[in-house]
């Protein structure tokens, strides 16, 4: 539905007493009275956002800014372990999963051009793949 002056289609809902009236939300012109019914399927189909849904918008841009943090992070790592073990920046160098006591991140790291298939941790010697 547009305006009936102006075309637009930005329309907003107004309560008026007992009645709700429609009116443009550019030029501000008056449309029409709707009724009960009218005015619940209005509501559906221009639903602004409520409390749940911004919540839920909030925790994904939240999400999205922690995983970037969680990048930011794991190329510090590697790039503190280069400088550590006097790597060259271009070699190829992976962060596994298990725990390492002699790693200065706590965790095994691979030399992934040297041993594509992670079979002796830089720090530990240990393999990735353990029974």
């Amino acid at each position: 539905m547009n305006c009936k002056y102006c075309e637009s289609t930005n329309l907003k809902l107004i309560e008026s007493g007992p009645h709700q009236k429609l009116v443009c939300g550019d030029c501000g012109k008056f449309q029409k009275f709707l009724n009960k019914k009218d005015t619940e399927n209005f509501r559906r189909i221009h639903k602004s956002p409520n409390k749940l849904d911004q919540l839920r918008a909030t925790v994904i841009k939240r999400e999205l800014d922690l995983s970037s943090a969680k990048q930011d992070l794991r190329k510090e790592e590697l790039r503190l372990i280069r400088e550590q073990i006097a790597l060259d920046p271009d070699e190829a160098v992976a962060i596994g999963d298990w725990n390492c006591p002699n790693s200065p991140i706590g965790l095994c790291v691979y030399d992934d051009y040297g041993d594509p298939a992670w079979d002796n941790c830089i720090f530990c010697g240990y393999p990735h793949e353990r029974k």
